[in-house]
């Protein structure tokens, strides 16, 4: 007999352990009671008192009726694979949502009706304009002539330190073709002061009418300094004033102005030549003095014989000059048309000057400017005139 707690004989029906305890102890008490009779049995099965005698004594205990109490069913197994499911009890139903009352329906508005505007006559397409034709292109251009390169304008010097120096020739009075015969030379050497600032302009070729604006010029640039022209004119066989057309006299001019407080006023000096070629006009020098400063001349030299050019080139230089300067020796500048040769050593600008401690700088046309060895040339430009033969000369000297 199989012991409380023992595991399932195969194939007996399973029941919990609380059943399996009830039913060893129900087996026990028929087992006692096995002479009943089934009336007896019956009987015992109301509830009544029963004593159960075992190995350690005598029991007493009330049995429950066995077909009352116990419920010997098997219980609900979970379903095995491959069987079908019971079916499932419906759920009840949840409660419905009371209809919505429709809406009534809305009053429709009345529309306003439209503003009728009146037809716009539709606008007139302007007629296309016609391709205007193109010109034929050449078929090979030709490139532009490279133009004549200007060479920067020099920085505006320091006044105690350095001064410039313009040489211009007007010509103002030549059968020559490249000079204008309207005056407006006078016009670009009056853009030449102002935007080149020098301190002294030397001219020849020009009026005694054209040194009043030329001069205005020179103030506008040096509004605090004071300032000085002088013109000297060229003179004729019967020795007469060269007129220009505009019946002033033709001849040479310097302007210059006062470079510091040492400046002690102007002194001005002129006349013509002693050399001279007599087959024409007697050329000229002008020389404005500024006392305990410089001394600077213009001048324009026979252009006919390169003899008497060099004649009149030594007696400025070495008669004139030191005539002015007898009595303080300052430093000397000499701006014109020497008309001549430069090139080189031995010719007849430094026969005249290179081997008497003189320094200069020319154009390759004639044109010069000279200073004595006093100051040392910095820099030289040439800047281009269309309205005359030559360039403008610009010389940067250093005490």
């Amino acid at each position: 007999m199989p012991s409380h707690g023992s595991a399932r004989p195969p194939g007996a029906p399973w029941r919990p352990a609380a059943l399996r305890s009830t039913a060893f102890l129900a087996g026990i008490a028929v087992a006692a009671f096995a002479p009943l009779t089934l009336g007896a049995m019956a009987a015992a099965a109301s509830p009544a008192p029963a004593e159960v005698v075992t190995s350690t004594g005598t029991v007493s205990m009330t049995l429950p009726p066995l077909s009352a109490e116990l419920n010997l069913a098997d219980p609900p197994r979970p379903p095995q694979p491959g069987q079908p499911k019971p079916p499932t009890k419906p759920k009840p139903p949840t409660n419905p949502k009371p209809p919505t009352k429709p809406k009534p329906p809305t009053k429709p508005k009345p529309s306003k009706p439209d503003n009728p505007r009146p037809p716009q006559p539709p606008k007139p397409t302007p007629p296309p304009k016609p391709d205007k034709p193109r010109p034929p292109r050449p078929p090979h251009p030709k490139p532009p002539a490279p133009s004549k390169p200007r060479p920067p304008k020099p920085p505006q010097p320091a006044p105690r330190d350095e001064a410039r120096i313009v040489q211009m020739d007007l010509c103002r009075y030549s059968s020559d073709n490249a000079c204008d015969d309207r005056g407006r030379q006078v016009d670009e050497a009056e853009g030449q002061i102002r935007s080149l600032k020098p301190d002294v302009v030397t001219f020849n070729g020009v009026c005694a009418a054209d040194m009043r604006p030329l001069l205005s010029s020179l103030r506008g640039v040096w509004t605090n300094s004071w300032t000085k022209s002088v013109f000297q004119a060229v003179t004729d066989d019967d020795g007469d004033a060269v007129e220009c057309e505009d019946g002033s006299d033709y001849g040479v001019g310097v302007i210059g102005r006062g470079l510091s407080r040492a400046h002690d006023g102007f002194e001005e000096y002129g006349d013509t030549f002693v050399e001279q070629d007599r087959r024409g006009d007697a050329e000229a020098y002008a020389c404005v003095y500024s006392v305990n400063e410089y001394l600077a001349c213009a001048t324009g030299l026979d252009e006919r014989d390169d003899r008497t050019a060099l004649a009149q080139c030594e007696e400025l230089a070495w008669d004139i000059v030191p005539a002015i300067q007898s009595r303080e020796r300052d430093p000397v500048i000499l701006g014109g048309t020497f008309n001549l040769s430069a090139a080189q050593k031995g010719s007849d600008m430094w026969d005249c000057l290179g081997k008497r401690d003189w320094e200069f700088r020319e154009d390759g046309e004639g044109q010069a400017v000279a200073v004595s060895s006093d100051l040392d040339i910095t820099a030289g430009y040439r800047y281009q005139m269309r309205n005359t033969r030559h360039d403008a000369l610009l010389i940067v000297v250093r005490d």
